[in-house]
C-alpha cells in the first residue's frame, strides 16, 4: 500500500492524467515497462527474455521513456537477491543475464522495427525533442552523458532546475530521506552476514542507480530533461522512495535497529508523502484557476472575431499573462515549476498557441475556427496596420489583416 501510494502521488503521474485524451496509452506503456520486468524476474528462461522484449518493444513504441522503468527495477530487483543470503549465487547470475538478455532484445526490436517501418512506409520519424534519433550514441560523448546523468539525478532532487525544490522546504525532506536511505544500507553492509562479492556487487550496482533512473539521458543524448514535458521523460524519480521501502525490509536483524530506522522512514514517508500530495494539489488548483481564465479570455475572443462576420480564419500573437490579463497567483504558478500543470492551457510556441485556442474554443465554445500559417503570420507582423493595434480586449486588439481575423494578446511575437 505505501509503494502503491508512492507511485500514484508521483509528479509524473499527476503530470501525465493532464494529457487525458492519451493518458490510457501512457499509463499503458508503464504498464508493460514493469510487465516486461516480470516476465525477465518471474518467468526467466527463453520464455520470459522472449516475453520481456516484446512487452519491451510495445511499452517504449507507446512512450520510450518508459525504458527506465525496466532498466532501473532490474537494478533494484538484482540488488535485493545480493542482499538475501538465502539466493543462491547461481540464481543471481541467471537473474542477470536475464534481464541483460531481455533489456538487450526490447530495444533492439524497438530500434529496428521502427527503421524497418519507416523504409517501408517511407515516412521518415518526426523529429520530437531528439526522440527520433534515439539510440544514437556519440561514442565520443558518452562521459560527459554520464556525467550528466548524476548531475540532473541530484539536482532533481536538490535543486530548482526541475522541480521547485525550495517551495515549503522540499530539498530538506530529500536531503532527510537520502540520509535515510544511506543509513539503512550502512546497516545492511555491516550488520548482513554477506560475503565479500556480494558487498562489492552490491555497492558497483548502487553506483549505477542515478544511471537507472537518467538513463534516457543516455538513450537518447539530445532529450532535455529540463524541457516543459521533461516531467513525463523521468518517470521513475518517485523510485527512490520506494527503494527505501525496499531496502528496509531486506534488514534480516530484527533488532533495536530495526525498529529505531522504521519508526524514523515512516515519518520520512509521511513527509514525502505530504509534499507530493502538496505538489499535486497545488498543481489541480492551478489548473482550475487557469482553465476558468482561458475559458473567459476564449469567450471574449470568440465573441469579438464573431463581429466580423464569415471570416473563420484566424491569428492570435502573444501570451496574455503578459498583455492585460496578468498572472493572478505567481507564487502557486511558481511552485509548478516543470510540471504540467505550470505549462497552463496554452503552449508558448507560434504552432501551441494557435492550436490550443482553436482547439480550446471548438471543444468548450463549439465554434471552428482555422489557423493562418506561419508564413501568413510573418506577413501580417509587418504590416502597418499590425504596428497600430493594441492589446486585447482594447478596442483595437482585434483588427482584419489579409482576410485574417488577428487578435493581439501581448507586444510578444515569435
Amino acid at each position: 500500500m505505501v509503494i502503491g501510494a508512492l507511485i500514484i502521488i508521483s509528479p509524473t503521474v499527476g503530470s501525465t492524467l493532464t494529457y487525458y485524451y492519451c493518458s490510457d496509452l501512457y499509463m499503458l506503456g508503464y504498464f508493460l515497462a514493469v510487465l516486461s520486468v516480470w516476465f525477465m524476474v518471474g518467468k526467466g528462461g527463453r520464455t520470459g527474455i522472449i516475453f520481456s522484449g516484446i512487452a519491451l518493444i510495445l511499452s517504449a513504441a507507446l512512450y520510450q521513456a518508459y525504458i527506465s522503468f525496466a532498466i532501473l527495477l532490474c537494478l533494484m530487483y538484482i540488488m535485493k537477491l545480493l542482499i538475501d543470503n538465502k539466493v543462491a549465487k547461481e540464481q543471481i547470475y541467471k537473474s542477470v543475464g536475464t534481464c541483460i538478455l531481455g533489456g538487450i532484445l526490447g530495444i533492439a526490436l524497438y530500434l529496428s522495427s521502427n527503421k524497418i517501418v519507416q523504409i517501408i512506409t517511407g515516412i521518415k520519424a518526426t523529429e520530437d525533442r531528439g526522440f527520433s534519433r534515439m539510440g544514437m550514441i556519440d561514442t565520443n560523448q558518452i562521459i560527459n552523458q554520464i556525467k550528466n546523468c548524476y548531475i540532473m539525478f541530484f539536482e532533481y532532487y536538490f535543486s530548482d532546475s526541475m522541480i521547485n525544490n525550495n517551495y515549503y522546504g522540499r530539498k530538506y525532506i530529500n536531503l532527510l530521506f537520502f540520509i535515510a536511505i544511506v543509513t539503512i544500507i550502512i546497516i545492511i553492509l555491516r550488520k548482513q552476514k554477506l560475503l565479500i562479492y556480494r558487498k562489492i556487487f552490491f555497492v558497483l550496482l548502487l553506483l549505477f542507480i542515478p544511471l537507472g533512473f537518467m538513463s534516457i539521458c543516455i538513450l537518447a543524448p539530445e532529450v532535455s530533461v529540463l524541457d516543459n514535458a521533461g516531467v513525463l521523460m523521468l518517470p521513475t524519480m518517485n523510485y527512490i522512495y520506494v527503494f527505501a521501502v525496499i531496502l528496509f525490509e531486506s534488514i534480516g536483524e530484527k533488532n533495536s535497529w530495526f525498529t529505531t530506522v522504521g519508526i524514523a522512514l515512516f515519518v520520512q514517508l509521511i513527509l514525502v508523502f505530504l509534499m507530493l500530495l502538496s505538489l499535486e494539489l497545488g498543481g489541480q488548483v492551478y489548473i482550475k484557476h487557469n482553465m476558468l481564465k482561458t475559458y473567459n479570455v476564449a469567450m471574449q475572443i470568440h465573441n469579438r472575431i464573431e463581429q466580423y462576420g464569415v471570416r473563420n480564419k484566424i491569428c492570435v500573437i502573444g501570451n496574455m499573462e503578459e498583455g492585460n490579463y496578468p498572472e493572478l497567483y505567481p507564487d502557486l504558478k511558481n511552485s509548478q515549476h516543470w510540471v504540467a500543470a505550470g505549462n497552463k492551457t496554452i503552449w508558448p510556441t507560434f504552432e501551441g498557441t494557435q492550436n490550443c485556442w482553436i482547439c480550446f474554443i471548438k471543444q468548450y465554445l463549439g465554434k471552428a475556427y482555422t489557423v493562418c500559417s506561419l508564413e501568413e503570420y510573418y506577413e501580417i507582423i509587418n504590416t502597418p496596420k499590425y504596428s497600430q493595434m493594441g492589446i486585447f480586449p482594447d478596442k483595437n486588439g482585434v483588427s482584419v489583416i489579409n482576410d485574417i481575423v488577428v487578435i493581439k494578446l501581448s507586444d510578444t511575437t515569435w
